[in-house]
């Protein structure tokens, strides 16, 4: 008897034709193991595989991670596809290369004595660096002393490294630098910050952005 390709729950309802994971790999921000597994995919009809397509690309920048069905989701960090045309419905052959997402809580942030607690929060990377941007309110008084260290920098050097802890994530400091900051007063209590913070050798530019009303 035939044995029937197991169906994953994504766009296009592939079938999945075969697995096999590769060696995992250490999470950039926590050391961690990270799996990697390789998929061979099948799917039938123009629109079927339009709607994939656009599923893997999304996985692949950033956008909706792809589930297993197992609870683990996954990001995508390469893809291919062949076709056999000439038949009543054309047969797309995927092959899928893929990183476990690692599901991060940043409790708070500790950089050059201040200790804040972001409510929203982006961090990412690449093969060599790290990005963290963050929106926070702080008082009044925070808000001084964030500036004078953001004054002492420019007046020293903009592009000097400091630790930066992030809590809940990683107990080992992060050598990090001041990037773009912004803030606006929302009332004479609370002052709201969008900070951005670089790793050892990155540039300003991040691949997402976070606005003041996020």
């Amino acid at each position: 008897m035939q044995q029937t390709a197991a169906r994953l729950d994504i766009p296009g309802q592939p079938a999945l034709l075969g697995e096999h994971e590769d060696e995992p790999v250490s999470s950039r921000f926590t050391g961690k193991p990270l799996r990697r597994v390789h998929w061979t995919l099948a799917v039938y009809g123009d629109s079927a595989q339009e709607q994939l397509e656009a599923a893997l690309t999304a996985a692949s920048n950033g956008g909706d991670l792809i589930p297993d069905g197992k609870g683990a989701q996954w990001s995508v960090t390469d893809h291919t596809f062949s076709y056999q045309a000439g038949q009543s419905v054309t047969v797309y052959r995927y092959e899928v290369e893929l990183a476990e997402h690692e599901d991060l809580h940043l409790e708070r942030v500790e950089f050059e004595g201040l200790d804040v607690v972001p409510d929203r929060w982006t961090l990412e990377s690449d093969d060599r660096h790290i990005w963290l941007a963050f929106l926070v309110n702080l008082t009044p008084e925070q808000h001084q002393q964030f500036e004078r260290v953001l004054e002492e920098r420019a007046a020293e050097d903009a592009e000097r490294y400091f630790p930066v802890r992030l809590v809940g994530i990683t107990s080992c400091p992060i050598e990090m630098r001041f990037g773009r900051c912004l803030w606006k007063r929302l009332d004479e209590l609370t002052v709201r910050h969008r900070i951005w913070l670089v790793g050892e050798g990155g540039d300003d530019e991040g691949r997402r952005r976070l606005s003041f009303d996020g």
